[in-house]
């Protein structure tokens, strides 16, 4: 069975203990956050904090919940709020008072805490004794990032957890690049995948996922009315990666197919929920030369490959999507925010009207490149036209063209790095960028 420790994570987690807040944690549903909390998390805090007491509790496994029993026996043990079950919270908070009459500091380490009622109160009026640290998940259905500020009052800090990188599931499984890659893009990155023996499981799990967990819960969150349209939008979103649309284009496309209506204000309403659920996130376009963004259209990179293709049965595999999806999620992955860069089409004196566009404009502190992907650079003609944009970029941030492909990394005569995908997801080339970025 693979183990995928998340080091980088668990570290900046320890990292930031004993700061007043809750550490939130939040991603896309299976993608790791429970087992994040309870097994990879403690070891690293045992070590750091000998001394603290480290408290464990989940919300959604019964025998945790039978330990509030005793405690205010004449209350019920679950109340209903806004249709839901939920964990009375009194008995939760007499069973942490018991938890902390013990002396010394504690470490409280919560999942699901969507299953308490009023937790934001609860936990925010835990974090008032400078001897407890907290850190807590929720699922994406009910605790988003976005929801932070509001539920905990500046008390919250959130920290993603994405799906495993390419490089984890390379380190961990040991497999050629080629067999490895051929599966991560097919497949993605969460890590109960990993766990399937063959082909057939993987995508079977992908599936029920999909529809049993992720749009289940979404349709149930939001009372989605049109789940036929809602459905089509996500499936129209994972054939469209790496695709400039709109909600506007997308209404038309609707009607070009003789769908029911489907309002452009509906689609972008919808379109932030996929996005607050961490299935999707944008890529704004960016104009270089106005140094403004253009809001009349994005692009949309789904944040596991795996999830994007079981929408679409495993049929569509565009591998110069994949691709650029892949190198999408690694710049984000790494803490970058990515845009895609928009400049005129005229070049050292060429006359013509337009637009060009790079892939990517990663920015970082001050730290910005520019990012282009090309899957066949082989072929006729393909070089020149993913050239043409980054020459047409005047400012002096690093530029570089991705390609899939053997040989190493080198710069050309304009001075655009060359980086087969395999070195640019071995991450040294961007290690090498911020080593020397001023």
């Amino acid at each position: 069975m693979m183990q995928f420790p998340r080091k980088e994570l668990v570290s900046a987690l320890v990292d930031r203990s004993w700061n007043g807040r809750a550490k939130v944690i939040t991603g896309l549903r299976r993608s790791g956050k429970s087992y994040l909390l309870f097994h990879l998390l403690p070891p690293l805090l045992k070590e750091r904090f000998p001394d603290a007491h480290v408290h464990k509790f989940s919300f959604e496994r019964p025998d945790d919940i039978d330990l509030l029993e005793g405690f205010l026996p004449e209350r019920p043990l679950y109340v209903r709020a806004n249709g839901r079950k939920l964990v009375d919270q009194r008995k939760f908070r007499a069973y942490l008072r018991s938890l902390l009459h013990e002396e010394g500091r504690h470490i409280l380490l919560l999942d699901e805490v969507q299953g308490l009622e009023d937790f934001a109160l609860v936990l925010g009026g835990a974090l008032t004794e400078e001897r407890v640290d907290l850190f807590v998940t929720g699922s994406n259905a009910h605790l988003l990032s976005s929801d932070i500020s509001t539920e905990f009052s500046g008390r919250g800090e959130p920290f993603s957890l994405r799906s495993l990188r390419f490089r984890e599931v390379m380190e961990e499984s040991a497999l050629p690049f080629e067999e490895c890659y051929r599966l991560y893009s097919r497949y993605g990155g969460l890590p109960p995948v990993w766990q399937e023996k063959d082909d057939r499981a993987k995508e079977e799990y992908l599936s029920r996922l999909v529809e049993e967990t992720y749009l289940r819960d979404l349709l149930l969150r939001h009372k989605v009315r049109d789940e036929g349209s809602f459905r089509g939008l996500l499936r129209f979103l994972a054939s469209s990666v790496g695709s400039l649309v709109s909600p506007h284009r997308i209404e038309e496309t609707f009607k070009g197919k003789g769908a029911r209506p489907y309002a452009h204000e509906a689609i972008a309403r919808h379109l932030r929920y996929f996005e607050d659920a961490f299935l999707i996130e944008e890529s704004p376009r960016f104009d270089v030369v106005g140094k403004r963004h253009l809001v009349s259209s994005s692009k949309w990179y789904f944040r596991d490959l795996g999830v994007r293709n079981a929408l679409l049965s495993f049929r569509e595999y565009s591998s110069g999507h994949l691709m650029e999806n892949i190198v999408e999620d690694e710049l984000r992955a790494r803490g970058y925010d990515v845009e895609t860069a928009v400049l005129p089409y005229a070049l050292r004196g060429e006359r013509g009207k337009g637009r060009v566009e790079v892939d990517f404009k990663a920015s970082r502190g001050s730290l910005s490149f520019y990012v282009q992907c090309c899957y066949r650079m082989e072929e006729e003609g393909t070089l020149a036209r993913e050239t043409r944009p980054l020459l047409a970029i005047r400012d002096a941030f690093p530029k570089m063209i991705v390609f899939f492909g053997e040989g190493g990394t080198w710069r050309d005569e304009d001075g655009i790095l060359r980086v087969p995908l395999k070195d640019f997801l071995a991450g040294d080339i961007l290690n090498c960028l911020e080593r020397t970025a001023f």
